[in-house]
């Protein structure tokens, strides 16, 4: 115990104690900042557990869920309006919501309040995600996963295995992922967001030579940082408009945009 310590001793009688009051307090300061920090260090393991086996069971799970993506799917054969959001607004394709597999979703499971569209994530023919876009987001947010503790991840990352190199683009979603890919038809992934690209990711693109990151205008200090990450690669791309609308909205075409990819700024 700490009254048991102290900070003199007797050679003679063998006591010991504190000199002063002071003395002691400081060291039982000390030692409750160190219980507070054993504490806290306990905690973040714990929970570091519980997220890792969150995730887990997640990614366990959702690799056995291609019957839903396929329900979702087959959903459009009877939402003509859901269809007419993928390819009327959005300006995704035909052909690319086929080959994705887009669907819809009548209530989506982690947000029952909406019906979605569907984005599911599939790498080497395995599903690892279910993305709803939510069409009634009610101020929660508008994107939502299918099941609760699946992780961060880049969207369309079989591009970037069948590519042998050269330029490969990076976006701030999957529907503008989708849009790119199917106008630009250079390499395309799509992070969940402006601050989700994750360092380790940047592995996955050694084999180009330039990766162009290309954000929304407002992210564009984002854009930058997942530049750096590229070392002397990773090129800023500063469109007027979000990526997707500069097709869908304002007509742009792949000349055009190639253009802006010729004026990228390093980072």
């Amino acid at each position: 115990m700490i009254w048991q310590e102290g900070n003199y001793s007797c050679r003679k009688c063998g006591a010991k104690g504190w000199l002063n009051e002071e003395d002691l307090e400081a060291r039982v300061r000390q030692l409750e900042w160190v219980q507070r920090q054993e504490q806290c260090e306990r905690e973040r393991d714990r929970r570091a557990i519980e997220d890792l086996q969150r995730r887990t069971s997640a990614l366990e799970q959702i690799a056995g869920m291609a019957d839903v993506v396929e329900r979702y799917h087959a959903n459009l054969n009877t939402n003509g309006q859901a269809v007419d959001y993928w390819h009327d607004h959005y300006g995704v394709s035909y052909q690319s919501i086929a080959r994705r597999k887009l669907g819809y979703c009548p209530s989506c499971p982690t947000a029952s309040q909406s019906d979605s569209l569907t984005i599911p994530f599939f790498s080497g023919g395995k599903l690892y995600h279910i993305r709803h876009r939510l069409l009634r987001p009610n101020g929660t947010g508008k994107y939502r996963p299918e099941l609760a503790g699946l992780p961060a991840m880049l969207y369309n990352t079989d591009s970037l295995c069948a590519a042998s190199g050269g330029q490969a683009l990076i976006l701030e979603g999957e529907i503008k992922t989708i849009v790119l890919d199917q106008e630009v038809g250079l390499p395309a992934v799509g992070t969940m967001g402006a601050n989700s690209f994750k360092p380790e990711w940047a592995g996955k693109f050694g084999k180009f030579g330039t990766v162009y990151v290309a954000y929304d205008p407002g992210a564009i200090d984002k854009a930058a940082e997942v530049a750096g990450m590229f070392k002397g690669r990773g090129r800023v791309v500063e469109l007027p408009t979000k990526p997707d609308d500069f097709f869908v909205l304002y007509g742009g075409t792949a000349s055009d945009f190639k253009a802006f990819l010729r004026t990228a700024r390093p980072a």
